[in-house]
């Protein structure tokens, strides 16, 4: 999929500015940003539910930008699963298929094997009203899967699920994307679920895609002050400069390196380790560090050094 320079806005407020995006077959792309961001007002237009005041979108080298819905090879899974209530599960999963002319026997066949997959084959009878919700989504899934879309695009799926069911089915929602091999746009605001998500990240920010790379590369490197605020971890500097957590640090002794002083705010237990949570009054700023001996309110230099810091574009 390429997206070359989407523009829109509403009531001459812009939403898009030019927004610019190439996909790869087979890629899983995290799309994130902030709520308003335009983050859905994207997926609608890459699905022809809206349209844009410029620009044009491209599927398997294709302009599709004036394509009805229905024609293009898009499929799509919403925030909350959108299920016929009148239909089992079987029913649900292959009614794409009826559509464009499937035999029933062909169609049953081809959804049993999806609906197997999804581990649903207990409740293939059951109607949307006797589902979990983790079970809902999954149908929505395959059922847009199932008709083997060129793209498709997922609009934070998980965000009214707890936790512990995020983890599971992110898990398994990525598995069978790979093993299907479509390509997807996910949008999601949790930077986690990004990460685990997306073979790439891309920041909607401003309107604008401000970064994209992998999200190894985004946590290290962010590009800006709103990138790093949101996608990773350790100190801004002002509008210009960022210094990531991995290069700060409460015991070295080097008379060059840069230092502020904190106070222990807080202690957690991450991944085995004390850590605190340390406040640097003069940044307005907090970061969680390995702390070798301290106690709430008590005085901690942090320092860092100089070729360690990062200076933003």
């Amino acid at each position: 999929m390429e997206l070359k320079e989407l523009y829109k806005s509403y009531k001459n407020q812009s939403i898009l500015s030019g927004v610019s995006l190439r996909m790869e077959e087979g890629e899983i792309v995290s799309l994130v940003g902030l709520s308003g961001s335009g983050k859905s007002t994207l997926l609608r237009i890459i699905a022809g539910l809206e349209a844009p005041d410029a620009g044009s979108v491209h599927l398997g080298g294709r302009n599709v930008t004036t394509m009805k819905p229905k024609d293009r090879p898009v499929g799509m899974v919403f925030q909350k699963p959108l299920l016929f209530p009148h239909m089992t599960v079987l029913e649900n999963v292959m009614y794409g298929l009826k559509m464009k002319g499937y035999r029933k026997n062909q169609a049953t066949k081809e959804a049993d094997g999806f609906i197997e997959m999804a581990g649903l084959t207990d409740v293939s009878d059951h109607y949307s009203s006797e589902l979990s919700g983790g079970q809902m989504q999954r149908v929505s899934l395959i059922r847009s899967l199932i008709l083997r879309p060129k793209l498709l695009l997922l609009d934070e799926p998980f965000a009214s699920m707890d936790h512990t069911r995020r983890m599971e089915l992110r898990a398994w929602v990525k598995s069978v994307i790979k093993e299907v091999g479509t390509t997807a746009l996910f949008v999601t605001h949790d930077r986690d679920e990004a990460s685990e998500m997306g073979d790439r990240i891309a920041i909607l920010e401003a309107g604008r895609i401000s970064q994209i790379g992998s999200p190894e590369h985004i946590y290290h490197h962010p590009a800006t002050p709103f990138i790093a605020g949101l996608m990773s971890d350790g100190l801004l500097l002002g509008n210009e400069r960022f210094v990531h957590r991995e290069n700060l640090s409460t015991e070295s002794l080097h008379p060059h390196d840069v230092r502020w002083t904190g106070e222990i705010r807080e202690k957690k237990y991450m991944m085995g380790n004390h850590m605190y949570s340390i406040h640097i009054e003069e940044l307005g700023q907090s970061v969680v560090l390995k702390v070798a001996d301290g106690d709430l309110g008590d005085p901690v230099t942090i320092t860092a050094s100089e070729k360690n810091i990062q200076t933003f574009d």
